[in-house]
């Protein structure tokens, strides 16, 4: 039966009545052949591809189709003859007269003896796929464009703030240290505003430029010993360790191929990260790693208070803060840091938290350097 026909209402759950429908369903033009090469069902994609209807084209010879004399004839042959597919690009011609270069693939349909009867072809636009791409490629060019942009704004604005922001700071903190006590209690306190702003404007720029660094700068590949890493990483923090009372631990860490410089940022990020974020208990911290396929799996877990799991992609997101900075001091920028690490490394990091609280922070760095 043509597949351009579908079974009755009594055949609805058979399985030929399945296949029919994904066959009319389909995108891609899709037609068959018996073995005198004469065209036996044809899909609406092809009618919409080659403009013929079902009536106009099943019983002619599916030759009509192909801009070449042996177009037909030659998928038509290698199949029957036994090939199990036939896949390649050739130029179908429209109903109007309109040459179409299509992608071909050809297989060959059997009977229950396994003796092949005709050929199934299935036929892509190849101007619509070109067209995607050309789309695809535009889109991904546009994107780059766009990121390298705001990493240039990101590191000029920064980096030019810094000289004026570095004059206010310097006068400001002359002006407390000399007025303070001499002018009323509410100078003082404007005073301190601007102090402490001044300083959050100073964190701000100095995360940027780091930010803008990161997406600017060339992997340095290199064998980096993470265990190294990590130890260099809590000696460098031991300070506000000690004050909280924290323990860092670390298992099994292998030694990779990555850009340490970069890889030790993360590791200072997301420690730090716990450190800011502890619960009533002194901070716990474990280090972890586990091999993956092509890739090694990093795990940072902490008993801290934890993030609600709807805000746990948001988290790694320019400037998203979830706390007040007056709660929680930070610009918003160190997750997102190590975002721009991890994908640049090939990989992907993402949070989780238990009902209890606790953060873990799951990284992976691919193999191969992009």
């Amino acid at each position: 039966m043509p597949l351009s026909h579908l079974p009755t209402r009594r055949d609805a759950e058979s399985p030929d009545h399945f296949l029919a429908t994904i066959v009319r369903s389909s995108d891609d033009a899709i037609f068959s052949e018996d073995v005198e090469g004469n065209v036996t069902s044809w899909n609406p994609a092809a009618e919409r591809l080659l403009g013929y209807a079902p009536g106009d084209i099943i019983g002619r010879s599916a030759t009509d189709l192909f801009a070449a004399a042996d177009g037909g004839e030659a998928v038509s042959s290698e199949v029957l003859a036994g090939a199990k597919k036939r896949a390649g690009t050739t130029v179908l011609v429209r109903k109007d007269g309109c040459r179409l270069e299509v992608s071909l693939r050809a297989s060959p349909v059997l009977d229950p003896s396994g003796a092949a009867v005709g050929v199934a072809t299935i036929a892509r636009d190849n101007s619509e796929q070109e067209r995607i791409r050309l789309e695809r490629d535009r889109a991904t060019r546009e994107l780059q464009r766009s990121n390298a942009e705001l990493e240039q704004f990101a590191y000029v604005a920064s980096h030019d703030l810094s000289e004026p922001l570095r004059m206010i700071s310097g006068f400001v903190q002359l002006l407390a240290k000399r007025y303070e006590g001499q002018l009323d209690n509410e100078a003082d306190e404007f005073i301190g505003f601007i102090v402490d702003g001044v300083k959050r404007m100073r964190l701000l720029i100095d995360d940027l430029l780091q930010y803008s660094r990161v997406g600017r700068s060339t992997l340095a590949r290199e064998t980096v010993d993470v265990a190294d890493l990590v130890e260099r990483v809590r000696v460098g923090l031991s300070e506000p360790m000690s004050d909280v009372g924290a323990q860092l631990t670390a298992a099994d860490l292998p030694t990779i191929e990555a850009d340490p410089t970069q890889l030790r940022r993360v590791f200072q990020n997301l420690i730090s990260n716990s450190l800011k974020f502890r619960g009533e208990e002194p901070p716990r911290i474990a280090v972890s790693a586990e091999r993956e396929e092509a890739a090694w799996r990093f795990t940072v877990t902490d008993n801290g208070i934890g993030i609600d799991s709807h805000q746990s992609e948001r988290i790694f997101n320019l400037f998203e803060r979830l706390h007040d900075h007056q709660a929680y001091t930070g610009t918003g920028l160190g997750l997102a840091i190590c975002r721009t690490v991890v994908e640049r490394h090939g990989g992907q990091i993402w949070a989780t938290s238990g009902e209890r609280g606790g953060t873990s922070f799951v990284f992976t760095l691919a193999d191969d350097l992009p």
